[in-house]
């Protein structure tokens, strides 16, 4: 026996005040003769011997009651030497940590792998005594505390166990250990314990060796990890599903790609995946005959919009015991009409074709004269040395043809256009000097411009490369079928020179960059090595520059649409009209028959006026209104990851139990607290001093 609060022993000194209160307060007799007296000595003899045991019984429940309270304080307490790996069954300070990711709503028809883990740490608390005390954390890609701090309340955590949900969030319970180890470290005198519910999806325990570190290092601390989920669970889900050509404009075919993943250990024959427009309308249904184990299909849709604004697509698989991936949802905003700027460097030649810019012009707008005005992309043309806020500024996309070095007046004119977000494409040529153009823009440039070099004088060219191609523009020349952009052949290029945190689009067959991309500000810049023109190339009469130039406008087009598609978590922010400031908005969020919730106010957010909506934790669309009028629509779309439920070795999981009793750890030991008992002496306290008022009040009363 011991205490754990041993200075609180002096308040035993009190038992001392009711003893000395009865001192002072006891009756003193002043005796006096008188006649009657006599009738009265036989009955106060008969009380005498009463009164005494009466006072003595009260003044010994009252110096018990004091001396209770100060044990009580004092908290004794049993203790015992225990090791770092054994098992106690007595009280402790437990941190149970709940995965509530994604993926813990997997199914086996009676219940979701969040209910069985639920009902697994119930079990876990009945099963303690009522002095155990614990927190409960929610942890997914973040850590969400519902009861903060091992606590005795079994009640609160009832109740916050009961209302825990699953989230549409990713699983890093690395992050959620690492922060629960150093709650449990202010912790001493009693057992402490981390309790993990999950799954073993391979994805939540990704920083295995971290968590082993983790358990190596705080030996004192047990790790009990309880899994619910059974290896090998399939899973078919919509992985991916994104814009991959064209752009979202009016009576302008575009292409939407949806990729579809099988995750089992099995085919999965005649995968039926369906289009739907905003409110449901099918557009589109295509089956994939097969989808291998592990592997993954592509499902190519061709939309045309007819009207203008935004829109929402969402392609849908059958339902299965997983149903968070079975649809995917894109918010994207489609335009009426859309105008590029190409400014030549040489922009006055007798003949059109002798134009910097008279081959992509084509390719941007790839019908004849006559039917241009019909298409969504209007082409002005502009001289690259001179360019005015006025000429660029409404232009979805800026091409710079052969450019000369810009004075100092328009590369201002293209910074602040591209900082606002506009796109700007440049394809260097004989009046580009590197040096000079490198000086005037450089910190827009996604490489830095060399000095114009010819091909090897052996190969008299350089082709581009015909495979393994990363970034999203070129990546459609992965698939066999798509032709290959290995027949390019340039003869004469400039050497680019990636800058950090800038991306390739695709490169020569040498491993030199070809093209490359970054974003500024807003907007992005697209930097190419060669001509626009077959002077120093043959890529403008390439079958593949019509269509990569409809792509590259479309991914440039579409980042609009990539801040409309958020992670589950992710704030939604978007300029509106300067109109509608510090009005109210509402939202309306995903499911059937939501009705709107308020989203907050119209703000200003330095030059313009945004509304911006934290609470995106559902997959799904949302559309935002000002008063009726729609001003923005967004989807959130779910972690692909957290469609992969294969499991972890087990042997892995079972290494962590291990870890904490392994080399120096082992022969860890710690004097632990077993049993606690100043519950027990305030329950006596409390029951002593209701027992010591009614025998106060009953012994008041003469018999």
């Amino acid at each position: 026996m011991s205490f754990l609060v041993p200075a609180m022993l002096a308040g035993l000194a009190a038992v001392a005040v009711p003893v000395a209160i009865h001192l002072l307060n006891k009756f003193r007799v002043q005796k006096t003769d008188w006649a009657a007296f006599k009738f009265l000595a036989d009955s106060l003899r008969k009380n005498e011997r009463r009164l005494r045991v009466e006072d003595a019984i009260l003044l010994a429940a009252r110096c018990l009651l004091v001396a209770l309270l100060a044990l009580a304080f004092a908290q004794p307490a049993l203790r015992a030497i225990v090791s770092a790996g054994q098992d106690l069954t007595g009280p402790v300070a437990a941190l149970v940590l709940l995965d509530n990711s994604a993926s813990m709503a997997q199914s086996d028809g009676v219940a979701t792998r969040l209910e069985r883990a639920k009902t697994l740490a119930r079990d876990w608390l009945d099963q303690r005594e009522v002095r155990a005390s614990a927190a409960l954390w929610l942890v997914s890609d973040r850590v969400e505390p519902l009861v903060e701090s091992p606590s005795a309340d079994a009640a609160l955590f009832r109740k916050m166990l009961d209302g825990a949900a699953v989230s549409a969030r990713g699983s890093d319970l690395a992050q959620g250990l690492r922060a629960a180890y150093q709650t449990l470290a202010g912790i001493s005198g009693r057992p402490r314990e981390i309790r993990v519910y999950s799954d073993d999806q391979t994805r939540a325990w990704r920083n295995l060796d971290e968590i082993k570190k983790l358990a190596v290092e705080n030996p004192g601390v047990h790790l009990r990890v309880v899994t619910v989920s059974a290896a090998g669970e399939p899973n078919i889900g919509v992985t991916d599903f994104r814009a991959s050509g064209g752009v979202a404009a009016v009576k302008s075919p575009a292409r939407y790609r949806a990729e579809l993943a099988n995750f089992g250990d099995a085919p999965a024959p005649a995968v039926r995946a369906t289009l739907k427009l905003d409110d449901g309308t099918v557009l589109d249904e295509k089956a994939v005959p097969q989808i291998e184990p592990g592997a993954t299909q592509f499902v190519d849709f061709i939309v045309n919009f007819f009207t203008p604004g935004f829109h929402t697509l969402t392609v849908e698989i059958p339902p299965d015991a997983f149903p968070a991936d079975n649809r995917r949802t894109l918010a994207l905003k489609v335009t009426a009409r859309a105008k590029a700027l190409v400014a030549e460097g040489n922009a006055s030649a007798d003949e059109p074709a002798d134009r910097d810019g008279y081959f992509l012009a084509n390719a941007l707008v790839p019908l004849p004269r006559d039917q241009a005005a019909r298409y969504y992309l209007e082409l002005v043309f502009a001289n690259a040395a001179r360019l005015d806020p006025a000429t660029v500024s409404d232009c979805q996309a800026v091409f710079l043809c052969n450019p000369p070095a810009p004075d100092a007046a328009t590369a201002s004119v293209l910074k602040n256009y591209v900082e606002a977000g506009g796109n700007l494409v440049i394809f260097p040529g004989a009046l580009t000097d590197a040096d000079k153009f490198n000086a005037a823009l450089g910190d827009l440039l996604p490489a830095k411009l060399g000095a114009a070099k010819d091909a090897d004088r052996e190969e008299k060219f350089i082709a581009w490369q015909s495979g393994d191609f990363e970034h999203p523009v070129t990546a459609l020349w992965n698939e066999s079928g798509q032709g290959t952009l290995g027949a390019v052949r340039v003869s004469r290029y400039c050497p680019l020179t990636v800058r950090d945190g800038a991306g390739v689009i695709a490169r020569l067959a040498n491993g030199e960059p070809a093209v490359a991309e970054r974003a500024v500000g807003k907007g992005r810049v697209v930097l190419f090595n060669s001509t626009a023109t077959p002077e120093w190339n043959n890529l403008p009469l390439h079958p593949a520059f019509v269509p990569l130039t409809q792509r590259l406008l479309g991914w440039l087009g579409g980042g609009d649409d990539t801040r409309l598609t958020l992670r589950p978590g992710e704030p939604f922010v978007a300029a509106v009209p300067d109109g509608l400031a510090n009005r109210e908005f509402t939202v309306q969020p995903p499911g059937e028959n939501v009705a709107r919730e308020t989203g907050g106010q119209v703000l200003a957010d330095g030059d313009r006026y945004t509304v911006r909506y934290p609470f995106t934790e559902k997959t799904g669309a949302y559309r935002v209104y000002v008063g009726n009028d729609e001003v923005a629509v967004f989807a959130v779309q779910l972690d692909p990851a957290e469609s992969d439920l294969r499991v972890v070795a087990p042997e892995d999981l079972a290494q962590l139990a291990a870890a904490p009793v392994a080399a120096s750890a082992k022969q860890q030991a710690t004097l632990t607290v077993t049993r606690e008992f100043w519950f027990a002496l305030l329950i006596l306290a409390a029951l002593l001093a209701v027992t010591e008022s009614a025998l106060a009040h009953w012994f008041s009363f003469g018999k």
